[in-house]
């Protein structure tokens, strides 16, 4: 991490933004832009930035960043090095002759850095943060650069209180509105989407963000076309394979119901027996779709009290979770292909003739990207292929003597 006070390596860095002491960013809400290409880095920069006092947006897009610019005076803009359409450090040294007052943040790698020092330092930067980085030291920066001081000296989750003051420091405490949390929470989820390699990973994912907040007590997914069950409940790792005849009657019934819906929705009925759910335990169900068939059918049970905004998280959460578990499947799908490849190319590779034919084939393509003729190979192939007609037939010869010879004894 490269860091630059105000007016020293970087003396240009939007030092017009000012507070007239430290704290008054608790008051005044800091509007921050971050812009990177790769939805899974932005949303991870976004939610490393979404401290209390914060509001930060996102863009994908130099276009996209232009429109948000023009719209809301940010304090802070923070940019991928690597954008699409033009490089993040460009982007930021135009945004210094266009928006002077704005400060500018770059993230990228440390050769860039070296081998851009003087492009860098034209650019005005308030802050350089180095892949790879961690998100307590763009949190670090964003505190020394906009004054906060005690009251943000540790990261909470965000909608919870955080340590109180000491008994000198009167200033109020700051907690974000829950919309403003669950907003957070959002991207933080979706973020974490992009990372999950496995459905059982996604599964865990979501118990662990959701269940403080929306005092979830377990969750059933329904795989739609094995039939099987995943369990997951309080602390305990998923819990796989189950059958759908296993759960009770009441818990197939709320499926029968969830499968009949194409939305989140929350059930009514309660599941109380045998389990000690409380009357302030309803279900709320999701389903997943893929490829535009119905793949999932989740059920959530969840405090009562907190079902409406559950709902309507999980509804703006369905679209990505969707997009997780159908890149999920294609990925496990292509690696079983690889495989099954591999195993009909070594099987071919223990004949002679399978082993000729590959190396021939190999060969082909490299004269060919080569630009070298390929008739002598073409006649190589025929006679390999006549070999093999040779076998093929030895072999019936040798099945059908078999075969005479099993039916003489008889």
């Amino acid at each position: 991490m490269l860091k630059d006070e105000a007016g020293t390596s970087f003396p240009d860095g939007g030092s017009e933004v000012r507070f007239s002491e430290r704290g008054d960013a608790a008051r005044n809400e800091v509007h921050i832009l971050v812009v990177d290409s790769v939805i899974g880095s932005r949303f991870s920069l976004v939610q490393a930035a979404s401290q209390p006092g914060f509001i930060v947006d996102a863009a994908a897009s130099l276009d996209d960043a232009l429109l948000h610019l023009e719209r809301i005076r940010y304090a802070l803009v923070i940019v991928d090095h690597d954008l699409q359409e033009t490089s993040g450090l460009d982007m930021l040294s135009g945004l210094r002759r266009s928006h002077p007052e704005v400060r500018r943040a770059l993230v990228t790698t440390r050769d860039v850095v070296e081998s851009k020092r003087r492009a860098i330092e034209s650019a005005g930067l308030s802050f350089i943060l180095t892949k790879p980085w961690v998100p307590e030291d763009l949190r670090n920066n964003l505190r020394d650069l906009f004054g906060l001081g005690v009251g943000f000296t540790g990261w909470q989750r965000p909608g919870h209180p955080s340590p109180g003051p000491a008994p000198s420091d009167t200033r109020p405490e700051v907690v974000l509105e829950p919309n403003r949390h669950h907003e957070v929470l959002l991207r933080g989820l979706l973020a974490g989407l992009n990372s999950c390699e496995s459905q059982n990973e996604v599964l865990e994912l979501l118990h662990c963000e959701l269940v403080e907040d929306f005092r979830l007590v377990r969750w059933l997914w329904l795989d739609e076309e094995a039939n099987r069950v995943r369990s997951i409940e309080g602390d305990w790792p998923v819990e796989g394979g189950i059958r759908v005849e296993a759960l009770g009657e009441a818990e197939q019934s709320l499926l029968s119901s969830a499968q009949r819906s194409h939305r989140v929705t929350r059930l009514e009925e309660i599941v109380a027996a045998g389990r000690g759910e409380s009357e302030t335990v309803c279900t709320v169900s999701l389903p997943i779709r893929i490829s535009g068939r119905r793949a999932m059918t989740a059920l959530v049970w969840a405090d009562r009290g907190s079902a409406p905004e559950l709902v309507s998280l999980l509804r703006e959460l369905q679209r990505g979770l969707q997009m997780a578990f159908e890149r999920i499947r294609e990925a496990h799908q292509r690696a079983a292909a690889a495989r099954d490849l591999a195993r009909r190319v070594s099987e071919e590779l223990r004949t002679p003739v399978g082993a000729l034919s590959h190396a021939i084939d190999r060969l082909r393509g490299e004269a060919e990207r080569a630009g070298i003729s390929i008739e002598w190979m073409d006649r190589v192939s025929s006679e390999s292929e006549r070999v093999v007609r040779v076998v093929e037939h030895f072999e019936g010869e040798m099945l059908a003597d078999q075969v005479r010879s099993d039916v003489a004894t008889s």
